[in-house]
């Protein structure tokens, strides 16, 4: 800050040019405010059967991790209204869900700086037979489709109190979902997925329009 005018400036090349207020507090937010991430991954739960035969819970797990150097409070994750029975939070998450979106909401939690912690979870029930193509359902949902012929795509976002919500996409193409589903079913128990799965949404996507 200039002591002359009490005021920040900006060098840029050749150029010293004045900042303007939201400049200012976005560098002192970045500077003061935890920084969110999201990661996902599937694991294996309980065998149950049903009208459609014998299937594997598979947990598609999300989890909202801090790289940032203070904590964060009032942390959530949110998802498209999509799939909605076959979602189950994660104490200390609670579930709210409003006309298009559901929340998970842990108020009287902090995530720290180096933590992480899972949200919530989709479960999706696999079934594979007989060396034939692993087919899926979710949980509360009664239609089974063939993993290889359908590519899995959600939308949520993560944020917590104080600073903007960051948006993502999980998009895993059909071929990489049966992929997964059928190691996952194979014994692996516990299968990241890929970071190239898994990527930031701009605001210019519009990602709540459809």
């Amino acid at each position: 800050m200039s002591l002359a005018d009490q005021r920040y400036y900006l060098r840029s090349g050749s150029t010293t040019m004045p900042m303007m207020d939201f400049q200012v507090r976005d560098m002192l937010r970045f500077r003061t405010a935890p920084v969110l991430f999201l990661s996902a991954e599937f694991v294996t739960g309980s065998t149950t059967a049903n009208s459609l035969g014998k299937y594997t819970d598979i947990e598609l797990i999300l989890t909202i991790g801090n790289r940032g150097r203070v904590s964060a409070h009032y942390s959530y994750l949110s998802v498209v209204r999509e799939k909605l029975g076959a979602w189950v939070e994660t104490p200390p998450f609670s579930r709210r869900v409003t006309a298009r979106r559901m929340f998970f909401e842990a108020p009287a939690f902090s995530l720290h700086p180096d933590q992480d912690i899972a949200a919530a979870k989709l479960v999706i029930q696999a079934n594979k037979k007989d060396g034939g193509e692993a087919t899926f359902s979710y949980r509360n949902y009664g239609e089974a489709r063939k993993c290889l012929e359908t590519d899995f795509r959600l939308e949520c976002e993560i944020g917590c109190e104080d600073i903007p919500a960051r948006r993502f996409e999980l998009l895993i193409p059909a071929g990489a979902f049966e992929h997964a589903i059928e190691r996952v079913l194979a014994g692996q128990g516990r299968l990241e997925v890929e970071g190239k799965h898994l990527k930031e949404l701009s605001e210019q996507l519009g990602f709540w329009s459809h």
